[in-house]
């Protein structure tokens, strides 16, 4: 059995699929299963990823591609990556972004070290700036605390610089939801955290994450986000027997991705008042630590049923762009 699954989507990447596949077969790491989902894309990336594999010959038979018959969506992409894994440990990379050469061999070293149920390292972008904690070398972080960075905007809910014992994937049904693929990363984290016991961190930069305009998270659709965030959300309240002051962070999370959606025109004002309902008690929106104050104002204002300091915010962001010529 290997020891790694390593599973990547290939859509639209032709631009990116040699550097990302260069830094995958170069791994320091030897046992690994690499498993390539071809959804139905429609340019040279398969042509191109294949001339690479060519150059490994060594690599050859670690390697699957695997051809969707349609174009499915990322979320059925890692379902199926799932589905053909055999290894002790998962885990995703991005056809548009690249990993350090020993990546994969830290973080397996970190897990059979400490028998992990997942690993993390840090990571850098191309545009946005890192919101990231640094553990503590002195703190035991449990898979509640880290729920609640996530909650608070403070840990990455991405896939592809996690280490995943598969089992823990397998024993308790956690699959991806199809047809939802924003947020579909971080909904399946918070989803796992529920069951990891084991979290372990490498204080290394390896995964190197690239944002452009064609990127799936440029383009976002907030229905999925809500499917996401719902079942995620299903999860984390089963918690609250053991740890009931968890759903005060729930809450919190879903006030944050509300307010987000609703800023951007993504749902209207009914659809922002009827989903998750839980999270509109104003004691919980003045105490919520990732909204400034005039957010807070704006989401009570949108909880009784007025947008006017929503379009107030909205002119002013716009005049403030032009003014500046953005």
């Amino acid at each position: 059995m290997p020891t790694i699954s390593v599973c990547i989507p290939i859509y639209k990447s032709e631009k990116y699929i040699a550097q990302c596949a260069h830094s995958l077969l170069q791994q320091t790491l030897e046992d690994i299963e690499y498993i390539f989902i071809n959804d139905c894309t429609p340019d040279k990336s398969i042509n191109i990823l294949e001339d690479i594999i060519g150059q490994y010959p060594k690599r050859k038979n670690q390697i699957q591609i695997i051809h969707h018959n349609t174009n499915k969506g990322i979320a059925a992409v890692r379902n199926t990556a799932l589905h053909h894994a055999t290894a002790e440990y998962i885990i995703y990379c991005d056809s548009d972004d690249w990993v350090e050469n020993d990546m994969y061999e830290h973080l397996y070293n970190k897990a059979t070290q400490t028998k992990a149920d997942i690993v993390w390292c840090k990571y850098d972008t191309t545009t946005d700036p890192i919101i990231l904690f640094s553990p503590s070398q002195d703190i035991t972080y449990t898979n509640i605390d880290y729920i609640k960075k996530i909650c608070l905007g403070q840990f990455h809910g991405a896939t592809w610089n996690k280490l995943i014992k598969r089992e823990v994937l397998i024993n308790n049904n956690i699959i991806f939801l199809e047809g939802n693929d924003m947020m579909e990363d971080e909904s399946i984290i918070l989803r796992i955290l529920c069951f990891a016991n084991n979290i372990q961190y490498v204080d290394k930069t390896l995964y190197h994450y690239i944002q452009h305009s064609n990127s799936i998270t440029r383009q976002p659709k907030h229905l999925e986000i809500i499917a996401n965030i719902t079942e995620a959300g299903k999860y984390i309240c089963k918690l609250k027997r053991g740890h009931p002051e968890i759903m005060k962070y729930w809450y919190w999370y879903e006030q944050r991705n509300k307010l987000s959606m609703i800023s951007s025109n993504g749902i209207s004002l009914n659809t922002f008042r009827t989903t998750w309902p839980e999270s509109t008690k104003v004691s919980l929106i003045l105490s919520n630590p990732t909204l400034h104050l005039h957010n807070k104002i704006i989401y009570c204002s949108l909880c009784v049923g007025t947008t006017s300091l929503l379009s107030i915010k909205r002119w002013l962001s716009k005049a403030i762009k032009i003014k500046k010529g953005l």
